[in-house]
């Protein structure tokens, strides 16, 4: 009952909840996602363009100065990518897929491509806390032989 309580406490059904979970382990500057971080992650050799509403290609072929606005526009769309996923998966469970009613079409190709974007997602912030986690612990003031215990 304890553990059912905890995942009902703990919704992890928003861009937000996963951002306030995850950046409080994060250094300013560091937090998810940012237009650092969201670089990397639209050059990771699995990003699609439904995520960031740009390709890998044509990310690349832009010029310096246009990439700023573009990782802005990125994050905007992924923003809303992961708001509008989530928003279904309410639909589908709490109002039997009829958000307005009429019951909403589905199709296998759109549940795997769902599933790719949600696994993108978390392995990303996966990535991302391994390699921050050291850092927030040393900010801690946790000696080198502590952190090393915990695999850090």
């Amino acid at each position: 009952m304890a553990a059912r309580e905890l995942i009902e406490q703990e919704n992890v059904l928003s861009l937000d909840k996963i951002k306030q979970l995850f950046n409080q382990f994060f250094r300013q500057g560091h937090k998810l996602p940012n237009e650092d971080s969201i670089e990397t992650w639209l050059l990771h050799r699995d990003s699609k363009m439904r995520l960031f509403g740009i390709t890998k290609t044509a990310y690349r072929a832009l010029p310096a100065q246009a990439k700023s606005k573009s990782k802005k526009d990125a994050i905007a769309h992924f923003t809303d990518h992961f708001g509008a996923l989530f928003q279904r998966r309410h639909d589908c469970i709490h109002n039997c897929d009829r958000p307005k009613v009429a019951l909403q079409t589905i199709s296998d190709a759109k549940v795997g491509k769902c599933v790719q974007d949600v696994c993108f997602l978390v392995e990303r912030c996966q990535e991302s806390l391994l390699a921050e986690f050291p850092e927030y612990l040393r900010g801690l003031g946790f000696s080198g032989v502590t952190r090393n215990r915990v695999g850090a």
